[in-house]
């Protein structure tokens, strides 16, 4: 009955996610927000960093499930008209997403987590035990932003 329930609870949250997506790009809302940001007079890389960072935040507090749902058909059509490979946003944004899931104030990773940590782990070493898998994101991050045939080589080589 849990797993029925935790199953239903996720396919809400995705026929949610998709009604939501499709209602507000029906009314006009994808073109209002490429409007806003296009027009925000940004270079493509800020607007870029513009993007990520507001998906890092939203990790904080959303499920990464909503954020993919809702940020990912609004945001590709934005990059790619900057002239950015649409598979590598979305890699970047995944990424991205995962580190919000684990970064503090909220981190609902680390909540997950203690609720079937033994007693004795404090959230505080929870805290301090997730800051090299945050190092490890920063550096993930960076590699694929410097070099992004690292994850383009596969998709090219199978689709090409």
């Amino acid at each position: 009955m849990k797993t029925l329930r935790v199953t239903c609870m996720i396919m809400l949250i995705l026929l949610a996610g998709t009604v939501f997506t499709g209602v507000f790009f029906s009314m006009g809302g994808g073109s209002m927000i490429s409007d806003f940001l296009l027009g925000m007079d940004l270079s493509p890389w800020l607007l870029l960093l513009f993007i990520l960072l507001m998906a890092f935040v939203l990790g904080f507090f959303l499920e990464w499930i909503s954020i993919l749902l809702i940020f990912i058909p609004i945001f590709t059509p934005i990059v790619t008209q900057m002239g950015f490979d649409s598979v590598w946003f979305c890699i970047l944004f995944l990424i991205v997403i995962q580190t919000g899931y684990l970064t503090p104030p909220m981190a609902p990773a680390i909540f997950y987590l203690r609720g079937i940590a033994p007693p004795e782990i404090k959230l505080t070493d929870m805290y301090r035990g997730v800051v090299p898998f945050l190092a490890l994101q920063a550096i993930t991050m960076g590699i694929v932003m410097a070099f992004p045939q690292t994850v383009l080589w596969l998709p090219r080589l199978l689709f090409n």
